[in-house]
């Protein structure tokens, strides 16, 4: 059995898309890419803790939701020995004026050039 035309073009475009991501990183999980483009296409999310609230909704556990966000931002997780190793820089993070214990995110240049690199097949 095959599959109809249309699953199938709409399978490839996906199937490119994947590896423009994986072209970043190939070791690159799932669960890593659908915390950028949870952030990414949700207009609602705003901070780390609206990110954290929609991600723990789907079933992953805190540690997770902020070890994946992590990956994204300009600086990454907090090592055991104190320092933090470079992020990706799709995603900067910084304290909201009104509340210092809120940080708020939002997408860099970066991080949009490499969601229009990622759309660019499903495009087509």
């Amino acid at each position: 059995m095959s599959l109809k035309r249309s699953t199938q073009k709409s399978l490839k475009k996906l199937h490119a898309a994947i590896k423009v991501a994986a072209g970043l990183d190939p070791y690159m999980t799932l669960t890593r890419l659908d915390s950028f483009l949870t952030f990414a296409t949700q207009n609602d999310i705003r901070s780390m803790e609206d990110l954290r609230d929609r991600l723990t909704n789907e079933n992953i556990s805190n540690s997770s939701v902020y070890r994946n966000i992590s990956y994204w931002l300009e600086q990454s997780w907090l090592r055991p020995d104190g320092s933090r190793p470079d992020g990706e820089k799709f995603i900067r993070d910084y304290l909201d004026p009104e509340d210092h214990r809120r940080k708020l995110l939002t997408l860099t240049p970066r991080g949009t050039t490499w969601c229009d690199k990622l759309a660019d097949p499903l495009e087509k």
